[in-house]
């Protein structure tokens, strides 16, 4: 199957025969003194003229079409501007259509086809990866002898690296201009560990560590951050305080970390980018996979409206321009756009077969408008259904064992905050859905459920009743966790005015969530007892 979707081409090469560097200056050297250059492709066995696709690219040269250079030797890409492709009848090898306008090192060989080029770049682009994650493969059958492509998984998604080009065995890439609903993971041929890129992949992340690191309300920004954005001599930031206490603690590896929202202070590109470094920072000494890695948003990540609300007006879900910084986020650390929700899960296998399943709400659906709407968290029926179809939780008990089930949204689903004031423009801190929430958790037998907003650390236990039958059958237990905030500035910390971070460790029948504070300059120590630290037990395999 060939796709009609080709827009042009990424052609590999590599010196062989001249010095390096010397395919192109001795093309280019034929430039400086002619309109243009022939290129001979040096096609691998079992390639062949696919003519149908370099007629299409032929159509569409016009006074010039840009394609890629790649030197597989050197990892590097050039562009190059296509006058056209010349083949021969039924794809035969021929000689080049001008000895004068062919590099002498090989213009008496014969090609399957040679290209002409209007233009080489003089350098190669100095990030290659950028320039090909522009591009997305496209399926062409007929350039094999085969009749069909060994490089199936490789196809619609976008080019993500020089690397991954070169473990291919092929000379030329048939592809088009990505669009923002192209994936873009990584794809290792010879890695059999490999995670696809989906929101709720079924696979499980199999882990040697039973403890996952908890963090909330980060508030990455110039002025509302506590920690400093470099570390310094006197202070650290905020990825490498968490190694110093960790390390202090004797913590070991971990399994995964979380991040319950309010990544940034006002959802701009800039604080975007510190997050971006953060999450960085805690994979250099955590050597986390993305993967491993689960985020939502807070209020504070889905932009508010640049323009007053009408306070009559109806109050609508998050637009496009308010998710969009957040949304580049998900796709930087999981290769593809978020879905409608931007909910997502993970499945986990600890150490000692201990199953993990967590589930990542967003509680921040609704429409953000400063001075008039703001904070109010929302999830909707809609989507809680969609992440139990899609992590397989079904609300029919079966008696079979299951895996722990965590929930993680940013707002809160019972009061945190000691007493709030009702005032004009108050961010009140419960989701307007909280019982629809509780009812889907006892349903979907959720262990536990964690959140953040309100910079205040909390724990509840709650029973709510499951009425299947119409009934009360019975009363469900779900422990509800509240973080705090481990990043906001002091101003603007609640009653416990502190930051704080939290461990979670799990075992063949509990799980330990441990609440710490964390500070710029103090290292904790190793004895320190943490600020709220829970043994949640539970009969949960059954």
């Amino acid at each position: 199957m060939d796709s009609t979707g080709v827009k042009t081409l990424v052609l590999r090469f590599r010196d062989l025969v001249t010095d390096p560097g010397g395919t192109i200056s001795l093309h280019r050297e034929i430039l400086a003194e002619h309109a243009s250059v022939y290129w001979g492709w040096w096609n691998k066995s079992g390639e062949r003229v696919p003519a149908d696709v370099f007629q299409r690219v032929n159509s569409r040269v016009g006074g010039g079409l840009d394609v890629y250079l790649f030197d597989s030797g050197r990892m590097q890409v050039y562009r190059a501007g296509l006058r056209s492709i010349r083949t021969g009848h039924d794809g035969a090898p021929f000689a080049t259509p001008d000895s004068d306008q062919t590099p002498a090192y090989y213009r008496d060989q014969k090609y399957m086809a040679w290209f002409e080029f209007m233009s080489i770049d003089e350098q190669p682009s100095p990030d290659p990866a950028t320039i090909l994650r522009t591009l997305v493969y496209e399926r062409v059958d007929s350039f094999f002898d085969s009749g069909s492509s060994g490089y199936s998984p490789f196809y619609n998604k976008k080019i993500y690296s020089p690397e991954e080009l070169r473990q291919q065995d092929r000379t030329i890439w048939f592809v088009r201009p990505a669009t923002a609903s192209d994936p873009s993971h990584e794809i290792r041929l010879l890695d059999t560990n490999q995670v696809a890129p989906y929101d709720f992949p079924v696979r499980a992340i199999e882990s040697e560590s039973r403890t996952l690191l908890w963090v909330s309300d980060l508030h990455l920004s110039k002025d509302h951050h506590r920690f400093p954005l470099a570390s310094s001599t006197s202070a650290a930031d905020l990825a490498s305080a968490l190694e110093r206490d960790l390390n202090a603690m004797e913590v070991g590896p971990l399994a995964g970390m979380i991040v319950s929202g309010d990544l940034t202070w006002r959802g701009s590109a800039e604080e975007f980018e510190f997050a971006r470094k953060f999450i960085r920072g805690v994979q250099s000494w955590s050597k986390l996979t993305d993967y491993q890695i689960l985020i939502c948003p807070g209020n504070h990540d889905v932009k508010f409206s640049p323009h007053p609300e009408n306070l009559d007006e109806e109050v609508t879900k998050a637009n496009e321009a308010a998710r969009a910084e957040y949304a580049g986020l998900y796709e930087f650390l999981y290769n593809l756009p978020p879905n409608r929700f931007m909910s997502l899960g993970r499945r986990f296998l600890l150490a000692g077969a201990v199953p993990v399943e967590i589930v990542s709400i967003n509680s921040s659906l609704l429409n953000q408008a400063e001075g008039a709407f703001q904070g109010h968290g929302f999830v909707g029926e809609e989507q809680l259904q969609e992440a139990a179809r899609a992590m397989r939780w079904s609300d029919e008990k079966d008696g079979s064992p299951r895996a722990f089930r965590v929930v993680m949204l940013h707002h809160h689903i019972v009061p945190v905050t000691y007493r709030e004031q009702p005032q004009h423009g108050r961010i009140y801190s419960v989701v307007l859905d909280a019982a629809a929430m509780t009812s889907w958790a006892s349903r979907h037998d959720v262990d536990l459920i964690l959140h953040g907003h309100m910079h205040q650390p909390a724990a509840t236990r709650l029973d709510t009743p499951t009425t299947r039958t119409g009934r009360v059958d019975e009363w469900k237990r779900v422990t509800i966790v509240g973080m705090g905030s481990t990043g906001v500035a002091q101003a603007d910390l609640g009653e416990i005015a502190q930051n704080t971070f939290g461990l979670m460790t799990f075992g063949p029948d509990e799980v330990r969530v441990a609440i710490h504070t964390i500070d710029p300059t103090r290292t904790r120590t190793r004895s320190e007892p943490a600020y709220v630290d829970l043994n949640v037990k539970y009969e949960w395999r059954k």
